[in-house]
């Protein structure tokens, strides 16, 4: 999802997604528990996020996927969250001469 879903009414919008600053906006329509996990399972964090706008902060967790599972009444929705970008520097290869 991005901003781009909020101006024609899709929610929840999560946005920037991915980013480098480990904060995300996440707009809702109704009040939700959060749960975050990395990608190996392990839980970060729980919340209660309310109606409207929310900021998420993910600055302080080691570079990676993270999935955010979003929890009403009815309904888990699932998203997978990247807080910074990954960086790979390519090999460098060397010969003898």
């Amino acid at each position: 999802m991005d901003v781009n879903e909020y101006a024609t009414g899709q929610f929840p919008v999560i946005y920037p997604n991915p980013n480098n600053s480990g904060l995300f906006t996440i707009v809702l329509q109704e009040e939700v528990k959060i749960t975050i996990t990395d990608a190996s399972g392990r839980w970060v964090m729980t919340k209660m996020f309310a109606a409207g706008e929310n900021t998420l902060f993910l600055k302080d967790q080691p570079n990676g996927f993270y999935f955010l599972q979003l929890w009403n009444d009815s309904q888990v929705l699932n998203y997978k969250l990247v807080p910074k970008q990954i960086i790979l520097f390519p090999g460098y290869l060397s010969t003898s001469i």
